[in-house]
């Protein structure tokens, strides 16, 4: 708290901002299931359906089910089988049952972190943020299509607030040592902490971490209160054992 406030009060005298009316929209009311079907689940159904040409969609039935799990879950299920689409599910779920301000969905790398972003998150538009340390070079080139919504969607950030800049932003796709790189005392994570509190959490591709970011995931799930959705297409017994 104290770092973050720190960090926070030295970048609002630089942007000339008003501490408390900034703190106010950062911490805004809690998100509804409904926000996570207008401004997530809905826009991505319809985009599916265009591509597939077709005016029918339907669930799997192990994404239907994804939204009956516990707020600590593991979901096995190989590639391209939808996890992504059942754990948006899961998310609406969640936050139906236990009120939070933000999504937060991690992955191993750039690259999946802005995939996930370009396929569900960037549809909050002003409200959705991409983080990892490439983020802003790469959304200048992801909507380039005159028929695509999103390219009119401002997604940057004021560069001065740093870290802080992410706080008011209610969908997030990120690379997973933006937010548990505090565990390792990283400057940028130390300073996302008030987000990761305040967020469903889902951690994509587990299977792929390192020994030591592996270890931090379990650190996190034994002293964070907040829900977590693990996936992965498959994951060794020790892994599992270590999950549970």
């Amino acid at each position: 708290a104290v770092v973050a406030s720190d960090a926070l009060g030295s970048a609002l005298v630089r942007t000339g901002g008003d501490l408390d009316a900034w703190v106010s929209d950062a911490f805004a009311a809690p998100l509804t299931a409904e926000d996570i079907d207008a401004k997530v689940l809905q826009p991505r159904i319809e985009e599916i359906k265009r591509k597939r040409r077709s005016a029918i969609f339907t669930f799997h039935a192990f994404q239907t089910a994804a939204g009956q799990l516990g707020s600590r879950a593991l979901l096995l299920s190989g590639c391209g089988t939808g996890k992504t689409l059942a754990a948006w599910l899961w998310i609406r779920a969640q936050i139906a049952r236990r009120p939070a301000s933000r999504v937060l969905f991690l992955y191993p790398t750039r690259g999946t972190a802005t995939e996930g972003f370009r396929d569900y998150a960037s549809w909050a538009g002003s409200e959705a943020a991409l983080i990892h340390g490439t983020a802003r070079y790469v959304i200048e080139g992801l909507f380039t299509n005159p028929d695509d919504q999103r390219r009119a969607d401002d997604y940057a950030v004021d560069p001065r607030l740093f870290a802080l800049g992410y706080w008011p932003r209610r969908v997030v796709s990120a690379t997973v040592d933006s937010f548990l790189g505090f565990m390792s005392n990283a400057y940028g994570p130390i300073c996302m902490l008030p987000m990761l509190v305040d967020s469903v959490v889902v951690i994509d591709e587990v299977h792929s971490f390192d020994a030591l970011m592996f270890r931090a995931l379990v650190r996190f799930l034994e002293f964070f209160d907040c829900p977590v959705l693990c996936m992965t297409a498959s994951l060794t017994e020790d892994r599992i054992a270590a999950l549970r």
